[in-house]
């Protein structure tokens, strides 16, 4: 494990063009009517229980035009998908079945090109108010600023200067104590990324660790900055580590993107937001609900 201290002192700067290859994510198309606001979960590989997601979500259901509701499924696996519509994908790591959901969240306006506002939601996550409610507040707390992701729900972490550091620690931690399959190939993906970003970056001085298990992206016109971001967020968990969680404050804090998000407090959204904390999981991922 890497020593924050004894990292780079300045922060090499990503590129500023991004492109994801249009052969890699195509658009969901035959929706059947335009979306102004997309819901999407990815269920790559059978270890989801998406009955339970669906069900929880059912009471807060918003019905007429306004919203769709979108499952990226690898394989229907008979599955009854209610008011979710389910759109075959191809993973891009059929091996790697949680990387290939990662990647799904970084590319949601290849995606979703002509919705006004995209919504990412984890299957182990509910949300217990509408989804046009969350978003409105979400846009009435912060009209500036195009994406907002929660604060991480830690208190040690989230408020921590060198957050990134600690996370990646608190990472590690938890996949050793776990040992689910292919834990020390997910340990050594964790060294590598530590090992990165030291060589690129002040690990001491990157904060802003994020829950990724609910990301709000408002598609501004013309707002390439955004893109980049995201660009680039796909290419760290492509080419580098599945670990979207621990590559999205590196890309922002390398991009020089954070006037672009803004980071929910974890007191504003816990009310509204129930997760699987992986720290009451045990080995075999049965885990207790957060809510």
């Amino acid at each position: 494990m890497v020593q924050c201290s004894a990292c780079a002192r300045r922060t090499r700067p990503l590129a500023r063009s991004c492109t994801v290859d249009v052969g890699a994510v195509q658009p969901v198309v035959g929706l059947g009517r335009p979306c102004t606001t997309v819901m999407y979960t990815a269920l790559i590989g059978a270890y989801d229980d998406f009955h339970a997601f669906a069900a929880a979500h059912q009471k807060h259901r918003v019905v007429g035009t306004q919203v769709c509701y979108v499952a990226l499924v690898d394989v229907v696996r008979g599955l009854s998908f209610s008011y979710w519509r389910p759109v075959l994908v191809r993973p891009q790591f059929p091996d790697q079945p949680a990387r290939s959901a990662h990647l799904l969240k970084t590319v949601p306006f290849q995606l979703f090109p002509r919705a006004e506002w995209v919504v990412y939601i984890d299957a182990k996550t509910t949300l217990s108010v509408p989804i046009t409610v969350w978003v409105g507040r979400l846009h009435r707390t912060d009209a500036t600023r195009p994406l907002h992701v929660l604060r991480h729900p830690h208190g040690a972490i989230r408020t921590a200067r060198n957050g990134l550091f600690r996370e990646i620690g608190a990472e590690r931690h938890w996949v050793e104590k776990r040992r689910r399959g292919r834990w020390a190939q997910d340990v050594a993906d964790i060294d590598a990324l530590a090992a990165r970003y030291c060589a690129a970056a002040p690990l001491c001085s990157i904060g802003d660790v994020v829950e990724s298990s609910l990301i709000v992206w408002h598609a501004v016109p013309s707002l390439r900055a955004l893109r980049r971001l995201a660009c680039h967020w796909y290419h760290e968990v492509r080419n580098g580590s599945q670990r979207e969680q621990l590559s999205f404050p590196y890309v922002v804090h390398a991009s020089n993107a954070s006037r672009l998000v803004h980071y929910v407090e974890y007191e504003e959204y816990q009310r509204h937001w129930g997760w699987l904390d992986h720290r009451g999981c045990d080995a075999s991922g049965k885990c207790r609900d957060n809510r």
